[in-house]
């Protein structure tokens, strides 16, 4: 997650010069032009040229009197956009922005690591990205994540199960404007938190595409997940992956199995009645911490390359970037809900996001049943 932080500050601003691009289009074009050619975006500062795929952001507004704005980034395939699967890809948190996996997961571009120089960081295109083969449509979700805000306070205050409402009416709306994509094989997505709620979302939509006045069926196929979260007691299946992984000794196992009785609950360690499993999972703790959760494979300390090596920290850091980042980013969208972009918003949860679902397996149950296809990878 550091790697992720250390260019915070330049996602900020590179979405931010496309927004105020994109909203002076719009204000300046009135009515004259189609809506995807006001709100497509040509070009990103930091990229050498016209971007070579068809890229598009805006607003959709849900809940009651539209209250909770929703902001999507969208790429459309670089193969075959109108047969090629469409995917809705949601990042975790709750209250981590999807510009996170546009730039570092599976989206058309990647920052290039190099010395600083003094211009602005460059972009890359990203060899291996998921719109090579789909159309991908990024969500900010729920409201007050990315760009995404709430314009009341009441609108900002919301239940796990209202959130994945929002979504759903999201893309009730979005196939309606886009109606060209409504006979696409559709996938929902996402990773880490996301295993609660793109469950949920599927069912949502198979119960919609049931209900016969229902505007718009979208032609869900099925779901993707990677790491994701499902119920809470899946934490306990770490110590024994991390034992068979040869990452903590034989010793310490048995140890923690004997005193622990194979219960591992990592989130009422410090409250623990039994002082002998509290101190092994401790100790358990501190022998990973040096291990990337993501990948074993890849030690958590080569992130530090590239935070030290990142021009964007430097650029970021300098007194006149920060004043046209102000300027830039002093707009309608970003005013009220929203005071600053954060990669992911800690404040949603749990002040203004409320759990109800904490096991999402009955969800991947229905769904299965129902004969949808899922993907789940580590």
């Amino acid at each position: 997650m550091k790697k992720y932080s250390c260019t915070l500050r330049l996602l900020l601003v590179v979405v931010g010069v496309v927004l105020c691009h994109h909203i002076n289009v719009v204000s300046a074009a009135g009515n004259d032009k189609d809506e995807d050619d006001l709100s497509r975006v040509e070009f990103l500062p930091g990229f050498n040229g016209r971007l070579p795929f068809e890229l598009f952001t805006g607003y959709i507004g849900v809940s009651e009197n539209e209250e909770v704005q929703l902001f999507y980034y969208f790429i459309k395939s670089e193969s075959n956009s109108k047969e090629d699967p469409l995917i809705l890809w949601l990042s975790g948190g709750p209250g981590c922005s999807s510009l996170t996996a546009f730039m570092y997961e599976l989206g058309p571009l990647e920052f290039k690591v190099e010395e600083y120089n003094g211009s602005l960081p460059t972009l890359l295109l990203a060899p291996h990205s998921m719109s090579k083969v789909a159309n991908v449509l990024f969500l900010d979700q729920p409201a007050n994540t990315g760009f995404s805000y709430a314009t009341t306070p009441n609108a900002a205050r919301f239940t796990d199960l209202e959130a994945c409402n929002h979504v759903y009416d999201f893309l009730q709306k979005w196939f309606t404007k886009h109606p060209d994509f409504k006979s696409n094989p559709f996938y929902v997505a996402g990773d880490s938190y996301a295993g609660i709620v793109v469950p949920i979302i599927s069912v949502l939509i198979s119960d919609g595409n049931e209900v016969a006045n229902k505007s718009v069926v979208i032609n869900l196929k099925g779901y993707i997940l990677g790491n994701p979260v499902t119920f809470p007691a899946q934490k306990n299946y770490s110590i024994p992956f991390a034992h068979r992984m040869g990452l903590v000794s034989s010793e310490l196992y048995k140890s923690i199995a004997e005193n622990c009785k194979e219960e591992f609950e990592f989130e009422e360690m410090d409250g623990m009645k039994n002082d002998l499993c509290s101190q092994e999972l401790k100790v358990f703790k501190q022998m990973i911490s040096g291990i990337n959760p993501e990948h074993v494979l890849e030690p958590v300390c080569e992130s530090q390359f590239i935070l030290l090596n990142s021009g964007g920290v430097k650029f970021f850091n300098k007194g006149t970037t920060r004043s046209l980042r102000e300027k830039k980013l002093n707009m309608q969208w970003c005013r009220g809900s929203i005071e600053q972009w954060l990669r992911c918003r800690s404040i949603i949860f749990p002040s203004a996001y409320t759990v109800t679902t904490r096991d999402s397996r009955q969800y991947h149950a229905n769904l299965s049943r129902r004969g949808y296809a899922s993907l789940i990878f580590r």
